[in-house]
């Protein structure tokens, strides 16, 4: 005699397999890996300013910020013209600021870096953006790093080159 299953009874055989397939693979050991997140903003924007002061710090007071990878990219909608000159949506503090922050994520770790771009950013949506040498200060970050790659000409090669 053969035995012959309707549709449900395969489907529920299937749905068995998968979760023992499943089990075995949540018992199993897996290599921590983060989760990418990228984004893309430019100072003076207060809609930039209000998600990362807001909403983003949240990863590090929960300590999310441990199972992601991070990567600010503060370049927004700025151009470069024909002749390598940089237009900022903004004007000019915007390039400027989006420069000095590209040049605190190349010289700290995220840790340090989201702290400065936090209180840039706070200092902008105050409008207070021409203190953020301040920041170094208030956070107990040495400056050096960034204002010699601001300086250098290197700012300009992280913040619209990558």
């Amino acid at each position: 005699m053969e035995a012959h299953l309707d549709y449900r009874s395969k489907n529920v055989i299937v749905l068995l397999v998968l979760i023992v397939s499943l089990s075995a693979t949540l018992v199993q050991p897996v290599a921590a890996q983060k989760v990418k997140l990228a984004l893309y903003y430019e100072a003076l924007c207060d809609a930039s300013a209000i998600f990362l002061t807001f909403h983003l710090s949240k990863i590090f007071d929960n300590n999310l910020i441990d199972i992601v990878d991070l990567k600010l990219s503060p370049y927004g909608n700025a151009k470069l013209g024909s002749n390598g000159t940089i237009l900022c949506q903004h004007g000019e503090w915007e390039c400027r600021l989006n420069t000095v922050e590209a040049c605190a994520i190349n010289a700290w770790p995220v840790d340090d870096h989201f702290k400065f771009i936090y209180c840039v950013e706070s200092l902008s949506l105050a409008d207070k953006y021409s203190e953020w040498k301040t920041c170094f200060q208030k956070l107990k970050l040495d400056p050096k790093d960034v204002t010699d790659c601001v300086t250098s000409g290197l700012g300009y090669k992280v913040s619209f080159h990558g």
